[in-house]
C-alpha cells in the first residue's frame, strides 16, 4: 500500500479505558480494500496530556453536562483544550492524507466542530462525520457545515465506497448513506447497515495501546438488539440484529491473544443472542490454551440458562451488566423490556449461583412511572441485595432522539422545553424535578447499601 488516503480520529470526551473499537473496525475494512488509513485517538491524547485533577473532573461519567452544554463547554473545557486542539489541527494539516473522518458523539460534537472549522480555514482536505451524532436528525443539526459529508448508519462498507467515490472525482452519485452537509441536516435519512459476513478483525495498529487506562480490548460479536425498549435508540442506530459466527469470534480473540491481551470488554448491546456462539468460541480457544477474563451486557430472561452461565463462567466470564431498568412489572411492560419481575428474580439467582458478578442498570422516571412504581423498584432491589454486585448506570429517563419515546411524544403526552433538551421533557405528572428526586433517593439507597456506581446522568 502507498501513503494513507484517510485519517480517522475521535475527539474528547470518550472513555479513556479502551482503544476506540469503531475506528479500528473501519481501518480493517479499508485494509481489506488496499486503502491505507491512519488512526489518531485525540481523546486519549488529551486525557494523558492534561493534569490529573483535570482528567478526573472532565472525564467524570456522572457529569457529562460540561461537554454537552455549549456554554459550559466554552467556559469550562475549551480553555484547557485550546493548545491541544491547535496541535491536532497542525498535525492533520501536515499529514499527506486528503481525507479526514471523525467519529462524532453528543459528548464530543463541540470539539469535533472546532477542529473541523479550523481545518477548513487552512486546508482543502475533505472532512467526513460519522457516528451516533449523525444518525438521527435531531442531534445531527449540531454538527458544523465545515464537514463536507456525513454518514447515516454503519460505516465499514460506506467508508470504502466514499473513498473510492472521492478518488473518482465524484463522477457518480454519492454512495448510499453518505450525504453532503450543504443539504438540510434536519431531514430523516435512510439508515445503512454493513454486512457482518464481510466484517474483519479490528486493527488497532495505529494506536498506542499502552496509553489506555485498562489493559483490555473491546470486542463486539453482534449488532443491534433482540429487544426494542421504548427509551432506547441504540438498536435503531445499529440496524437489524446480526451476529458473528463462532469461527469469526475465534479469529478476533486469537488475534487479541497474540497481541498479549487476556482481558475483554464486550460491546454487544446484549449477549443473549450469541450464547451458543460464545460458548463454542471460548471452548475452541481454551482447547488451544487461550483463556480470557471478560465482562458483558445481558438482559435477565430465560436465555441466560444455568448451563450457558456455568459454561461461560468456566471460560472467564466475570461480570454481567444487566439492563434491569426497573423493578416494577408495570414499568417493565411500558418499557417493552421483554421480561418481568419473576424472570429477573430467577435470572439473578442463576447468575449468582454460577458465581458471576451482577451489575445493574436502572432508569427512573419513564413516562407512566408513579411514586408507587418507584418504591416497587426500591423494594425489588432490597429483596435481591444478595445477588447484586454494583450498579453500572443509574439514570433519569431521557427522551433520546431516535427512540420510540421521542418519536411518539404525543402518545406519552410529553413536551419539551424551548431548547429541546431531551433530558428536560415533562408531562403533568412527570417533571425533571420529580425524576431528579427519585434518582437522588435511588443513589441514597445504593450508598446506604455500600454499592458502587460507575456512571450516572445526575452529578452529585
Amino acid at each position: 500500500m502507498g501513503q494513507s488516503k484517510l485519517i480517522l480520529t475521535i475527539c474528547p470526551s470518550w472513555g479513556p479505558e479502551l482503544p476506540p473499537l469503531g475506528i479500528a473496525l473501519l481501518k480493517s475494512s479499508l485494509n481489506q480494500h488496499d486503502i491505507q488509513c491512519d488512526l489518531i485517538d485525540f481523546n486519549i491524547e488529551c486525557y494523558n496530556k492534561l493534569k490529573h485533577q483535570d482528567r478526573i473532573r472532565l472525564w467524570d461519567k456522572s457529569n457529562l453536562d460540561p461537554w454537552l452544554c455549549p456554554q459550559r463547554f466554552e467556559h469550562e473545557i475549551l480553555p484547557l483544550l485550546e493548545p491541544l486542539i491547535d496541535q491536532l489541527v497542525n498535525q492533520l494539516i501536515a499529514h499527506p492524507a486528503p481525507y479526514i473522518g471523525f467519529t462524532v458523539l453528543d459528548s464530543n460534537v463541540w470539539v469535533s466542530n472546532i477542529v473541523a472549522d479550523r481545518l477548513k480555514q487552512h486546508t482543502n482536505k475533505v472532512l467526513i462525520a460519522g457516528g451516533p451524532e449523525t444518525t438521527f436528525k435531531e442531534p445531527r443539526v449540531k454538527i458544523s457545515k465545515s464537514f463536507d459529508y456525513y454518514f447515516v448508519g454503519e460505516g465499514e462498507q460506506a467508508i470504502v465506497e466514499i473513498i473510492r467515490w472521492l478518488d473518482s472525482n465524484k463522477n457518480k452519485p454519492s454512495p448510499q448513506g453518505v450525504y453532503s452537509t450543504m443539504g438540510e441536516l434536519c431531514i430523516d435519512r435512510q439508515f445503512v447497515q454493513s454486512s457482518l459476513n464481510q466484517s474483519v478483525v479490528p486493527d488497532f495498529s495505529s494506536l498506542l495501546l499502552n496509553t489506555y487506562v485498562e489493559n483490555a480490548l473491546p470486542i463486539i460479536t453482534s449488532r443491534s438488539c433482540l429487544f426494542k425498549c421504548r427509551f432506547c435508540s441504540d438498536f435503531k442506530s445499529m440496524g437489524t440484529f446480526r451476529k458473528l459466527s463462532t469461527d469469526h469470534i475465534v479469529a478476533i480473540l486469537s488475534h487479541y491473544y497474540k497481541l498479549g491481551y487476556r482481558k475483554l470488554w464486550f460491546n454487544d448491546l446484549l449477549i443473549n443472542g450469541v450464547m451458543e456462539e460464545l460458548c463454542s468460541a471460548f471452548e475452541k480457544l481454551a482447547n488451544n490454551g487461550q483463556r480470557f477474563t471478560w465482562i458483558a451486557l445481558a438482559t435477565p430472561n430465560k436465555q441466560l440458562t444455568s448451563t450457558h452461565l456455568n459454561t461461560l463462567k468456566s471460560y472467564g466470564l466475570q461480570t454481567l451488566n444487566l439492563g434491569l431498568e426497573s423493578g416494577s412489572n408495570d414499568v417493565m411492560k411500558m418499557m417493552k423490556k421483554g421480561f418481568n419481575q419473576k424472570y429477573c428474580s430467577e435470572a439473578l439467582q442463576r447468575i449468582f449461583e454460577s458465581k458471576i458478578n451482577t451489575q445493574l442498570n436502572i432508569i427512573v422516571g419513564f413516562p407512566g412511572e408513579t411514586e408507587d412504581h418507584f418504591l416497587e423498584t426500591l423494594q425489588f432491589l432490597d429483596n435481591h441485595k444478595q445477588y447484586i454486585s454494583g450498579f453500572t448506570s443509574i439514570n433519569s429517563c431521557i427522551a433520546l432522539p431516535g427512540s420510540f419515546l421521542s418519536d411518539n411524544k404525543e402518545r406519552y403526552a410529553i413536551q419539551f422545553p424551548e431548547n429541546q433538551d431531551p433530558s428536560l421533557w415533562f408531562s403533568v405528572d412527570n417533571t425533571p424535578e420529580i425524576r431528579a428526586n427519585r434518582l437522588s433517593r435511588l443513589k441514597q439507597w445504593i450508598q446506604d447499601n455500600h454499592y458502587n456506581i460507575y456512571a450516572s446522568n445526575q452529578a452529585d
